[in-house]
Formats: C-alpha cells, structure tokens, sequence
C-alpha cells in the first residue's frame, strides 16, 4: 500500500503513517510531491483528479 492509495479514503496524514509504519513528517513529504506533481493545492483537487483517472477506491 502506498500513500498514494490511501490518500483518497478521507483518512488524516496521522493514520496513513500508521497503516504505512512511516512518519507523518515522510508522509506530508509525499503527499507534497504528489500535489507538485499534479499541479494541485489541496487534497481535494487530488483525490479528484485521481478519481477521474480510475485510481480512487470505492468507499460504498
């Protein structure tokens, strides 16, 4: 699993470096580049752009 992966199931920073066994520093460094990556500011244009693409998990 990655930070990627459980980055759109609505969790904090705090409970993915539980599940992940990483610090919450490593997993905002993450999710930083993600953002980077993307082109975004915010967590919520990237769960979107990542639904869009097919990657997001369904929470139903």
């Amino acid at each position: 699993m990655s930070c990627r992966r459980t980055y759109g199931e609505g969790i904090t920073n705090a409970r993915i470096a539980d599940r992940l066994g990483l610090t919450e520093s490593t997993v905002e460094t993450h999710l930083a580049s993600i953002h980077t990556r993307l082109d975004v500011g915010n967590r919520v244009q990237a769960a979107l752009i990542a639904h869009e693409a097919g990657m997001a998990r369904d929470s139903r």
